[in-house]
């Protein structure tokens, strides 16, 4: 009889910790959000507000899957909340995008927040923007940043449309792309970052 009960008492247990695995993640995601901002100020990130909508959250476990071959349930899985700047004015420079990786585990204890990206845009012409990228690794405690030049879409749409008339008379214009980058600066020191946001008036 005893034997029983136990056996029922961890069969109890077991589905209790189920049940739990799947509520106290949502939890734990909806902590990473606006209720984050206190530490993103110590840490030197940029706060989101009322302005900022979550747009998407997925799963990027079939990726790692992928590259792991690994299908078990104990694995851990990464999800992506993606955020955008819904009153950005994009004639100044701005902060475009968030996004907030974090991990959700079958181990109650695993879930943690891992990553947090930021992009930034500063309008140079019609022709070109440049885009500044950041990342801070929450386990390393380390920063990433680089800056780009980019082609506005109306460049590449000219581009192409000037490509498509002369393909159309029978000539051929080489070197023209699609999409061209040039990466200026990749591996900014923290410093240079503040100094870039301070100049473009974002903090």
């Amino acid at each position: 009889m005893k034997r029983k009960n136990i056996i029922y008492l961890i069969i109890g247990i077991g589905i209790i910790y189920l049940i739990t695995i799947n509520i106290i993640p949502e939890k734990f995601s909806d902590n990473y959000g606006l209720k984050m901002n206190s530490k993103r100020t110590e840490l030197g990130l940029l706060n989101l507000n009322e302005n900022w909508k979550l747009d998407s959250i997925c799963s990027l476990k079939n990726d790692y899957n992928k590259a792991t071959k690994s299908n078990s349930i104990f694995e851990n899985d990464i999800y992506l909340q993606i955020w955008s700047n819904k009153n950005s004015d994009t004639a100044n420079a701005f902060h475009k995008i968030k996004e907030i990786y974090y991990q959700k585990s079958f181990w109650i204890w695993k879930n943690k927040i891992v990553m947090e990206s930021d992009y930034f845009q500063n309008p140079i012409s019609k022709l070109e923007y440049e885009e500044l990228y950041t990342q801070y690794d929450f386990e390393t405690k380390k920063w990433f940043s680089k800056l780009d030049t980019l082609e506005t879409e109306y460049k590449i749409k000219k581009e192409k449309l000037e490509s498509d008339s002369l393909y159309k008379l029978g000539y051929w214009k080489c070197g023209t792309g699609m999409y061209d980058l040039e990466i200026d600066t990749m591996g900014l020191s923290k410093l240079k970052l503040e100094k870039i946001l301070k100049n473009w008036k974002i903090k």
